[in-house]
């Protein structure tokens, strides 16, 4: 399994850049500031990661080198992959409150650090639970396919193996999931006291991602607890969806005070590089 780690750090990095980009393109007078507060940190996001996907590249290594240095160079990666979604977190609640960055006495070092804000750990939380989810349901759900695809003359120790499989990846998925429930409230309890009323009903499209997004993560560990992987994958992209939506709203409505969208005149030069650019890779 460990062939697959650099594979997925790389699909993960390149699904993660045109988010990136839009965000910057949508939002840059907000995290270019946050980058600059956090010029030391923000910089070195690339290079953590990088030196994550290195370090799973000796950990693939099938000769030459002893168990204990993959073992190390697994470890040394999975910090650096913790401290790379601190680093994303970091910038991400900097963006998001401009207050912060013009305190008195406040001197731009690049290091700052966002503790200071009280979304900041129970969002650092919520991701890694949310990685430990779905990294669960990656591991069900090919145990799934490939289990209702053995032979029936296929021994009972591989069928056996896959069942073992699909059920550990399942109880990782419940149990990161049920752990969001703390989590997720000590989140929405950090959050200022005007979009904790968006959510509650002030905004009905709020309201109704959250309680959507509620249900189908409810739904979703019913689905775990049954062993159906198939559903309960597709009630959690569903709930994710939702989630991205209830943070759309969110990231909106803080910053609501300091950017209008719609006036905000449309630069056609950036999005026509941006096509361009996407044309010609594609070819």
């Amino acid at each position: 399994q460990s062939i697959l780690l650099p594979k997925g750090v790389a699909l993960a990095v390149n699904f993660a850049v045109p988010p990136l980009l839009f965000l910057q393109g949508i939002y840059g007078q907000f995290i270019y500031p946050g980058a600059i507060l956090s010029a030391l940190w923000s910089l070195s996001l690339m290079a953590v990661a990088m030196l994550a996907y290195y370090g799973l590249y000796i950990n693939m290594a099938q000769s030459g080198l002893s168990d204990r240095v993959r073992t190390t160079a697994l470890t040394i990666s999975l910090l650096l992959l913790l401290a790379s979604a601190f680093l994303l977190v970091n910038l991400s609640t900097l963006m998001q409150n401009p207050e912060r960055w013009a305190a008195p006495g406040r001197a731009i070092s690049g290091l700052f650090v966002n503790l200071g804000d009280p979304q900041f750990i129970p969002r650092y939380l919520h991701i890694l639970l949310s990685c430990l989810a779905v990294g669960g349901l990656c591991i069900a759900l090919p145990a799934r396919y490939r289990s209702d695809r053995l032979e029936p003359s296929a021994p009972e120790t591989e069928s056996q193996y896959l069942h073992e499989r699909e059920a550990a990846g399942l109880s990782w998925f419940f149990y990161a999931t049920l752990l969001q429930l703390p989590v997720g409230g000590w989140f929405f309890h950090s959050l200022p006291q005007a979009q904790r009323k968006l959510f509650m009903g002030e905004d009905p499209t709020a309201a109704a991602l959250m309680f959507l997004s509620l249900f189908l993560a409810g739904f979703a560990l019913f689905a775990a607890r049954r062993g159906r992987s198939l559903v309960a994958a597709v009630s959690a992209l569903l709930t994710v969806c939702f989630m991205a939506g209830m943070r759309t709203l969110l990231r909106a409505s803080l910053l609501e005070e300091h950017y209008q969208p719609a006036l905000r005149p449309f630069e056609a030069g950036p999005f026509f590089l941006f096509a361009a650019s996407l044309a010609a890779s594609a070819l």
